[in-house]
């Protein structure tokens, strides 16, 4: 009887035994067929929106310097080079400017003769006004129509007085000889009177035109005075050129940005130097996303092509045409939208070198910044966690089920909106919890349902 006691405590430990080992198994076997996620909770905060260009080191100013036309170049700058201040940047033939020095000295003293003709202009015309002699005749047509009037009275009086009708009669006559002949001075009068209003309105205009002929005078040689300054000031310019042999200098340490001068060539006077100075500035540039967000006082990092970075404060934003200078004369974007088209309208923004920044002109670099939503979402969520199905997107969470080999943790489908993105993370709403944990990788394909396990030393 004990041998079967014995027998049957065997077997059923033996079972026991077996059943654990079989567990064991079947817990490692699982283990390894089971994918290993990585999780993450559901979030409350903001979306945050990278933005990247490219920039260049500019100067801080530029400047033209045109050259005198008809000059020979013997020596030019170069295009690209750095000139210091003293250095020369152009030099011409000293007898091509001999030949400009003199043109200019003659075209002072003509100006000059000019103006003083212009000055004689200005003088009071001396002439007899013709109202004078107008009035010269109305007084003498008046004085004789006096003395007509006296005779027509002698002759009525002595008429009147007269008793004999014989020498009456032969009054008479006097008398209407003498009407007759105020009668006609009387229009002498009348015409001279009329001849004398027209003569002193030809004097007013007469004087109202010599008084615009001086103001046009007087305004002529203030504008012969303007261009006799100019010309003097370039010839003195030119004078200059000659004492420092032909050579233009270099006022400050600069770099030649666009040069239209050929060593050789006769000056037309339309070729000049682009010269850049007054230090250097950071000039970025952007694409149509990027521009929305730019504005002076935004922080953006910059890398260099050392790789050194820096932070920095954009001070000025503009628009401007590819290959220029944005708020120095006016702005290639790494962005696809500018197309490295010279006329393509582009976005730049500039600022200052940030300290310790050891600069060179055309150095390029890269920026990027970071903008937070000003909008503060409930449920922020990695996007790798999005997972978009027939229906929509969604995500996987996990749950725990009891089966066989105990509980065990699976992958739930669970289905969301999703309302923004940034480029890391994505604001939802939906059926997820502020406890749920996201699956957001796994070792293993994850469907719904599927059983896995959090990888070791996640959190």
């Amino acid at each position: 009887m004990d041998k079967k006691k014995k027998l049957a405590v065997r077997i059923l430990a033996g079972f026991f035994i077996t059943m654990a080992v079989c567990t064991i198994i079947a817990r490692a076997a699982a283990s390894l067929m089971v994918a290993q996620v990585n999780v993450d909770k559901v979030r409350r905060g903001r979306l945050t929106y990278s933005y990247t260009g490219s920039g260049k080191i500019v100067p801080e100013k530029e400047e033209q310097i045109f050259l005198w036309p008809g000059q020979q170049v013997e020596k030019a700058a170069k295009e690209g080079s750095t000139v210091k201040r003293g250095e020369c940047l152009v030099q011409f033939r000293g007898e091509y400017l001999l030949k400009t020095i003199e043109q200019k000295q003659s075209e002072v003293e003509q100006l000059k003769l000019r103006r003083e003709q212009q000055l004689i202009s200005t003088r009071e015309t001396q002439r007899v006004p013709a109202s004078a002699s107008a009035a010269l005749a109305l007084k003498s047509a008046e004085d004789r129509l006096a003395q007509a009037w006296q005779k027509e009275a002698d002759a009525q009086y002595a008429y009147d007085s007269e008793e004999f009708e014989e020498l009456k009669q032969q009054l008479y006559q006097e008398v209407q000889s003498a009407q007759a002949e105020a009668a006609s001075l009387e229009q002498a009068v009348t015409d001279a009177r009329n001849a004398y209003d027209l003569a002193c309105q030809q004097d007013a205009a007469q004087e109202e035109n010599d008084a615009n002929a001086r103001e046009v005078a007087e305004l002529g040689i203030k504008d012969l005075d303007i261009q006799i300054r100019q010309a003097e000031e370039e010839l003195k310019k030119l004078q200059e050129y000659q004492a420092a042999d032909g050579k233009i200098y270099a006022e400050k340490t600069c770099v030649i940005l666009k040069s239209g001068v050929q060593e050789g060539s006769i000056s037309t006077g339309t070729e000049m130097l682009t010269v850049g100075n007054s230090g250097w500035r950071l000039q970025g540039t952007a694409g149509s996303e990027e521009k929305e967000v730019l504005a002076a006082g935004l922080q953006v990092e910059i890398e260099t092509s050392s790789s050194e970075k820096y932070k920095v404060e954009i001070e000025s934003v503009a628009q401007g045409r590819d290959g220029e200078n944005t708020g120095i004369l006016s702005g290639q974007t790494g962005n696809a939208d500018a197309g490295g088209d010279p006329a393509a309208e582009v976005t730049f923004w500039s600022a200052s070198l940030p300290d310790g920044m050891v600069a060179a002109y055309n150095e390029t670099f890269i920026w990027k910044t970071e903008i937070e939503t000003e909008e503060e979402f409930d449920q922020i969520i990695p996007q790798s966690a999005l997972r978009e199905g027939a229906s929509g997107y969604y995500c996987l969470v996990l749950s725990e089920e009891t089966g066989m080999l105990g509980t065990v943790q699976a992958a739930k489908k669970v289905n969301v909106n999703v309302i923004k993105k940034d480029g890391e993370k994505a604001a939802v709403e939906g059926g997820l919890k502020r406890d749920s944990q996201i699956i957001v990788s796994s070792d293993k394909y994850v469907e719904e349902g599927d059983q896995v396990r959090i990888k070791e030393n996640e959190n």
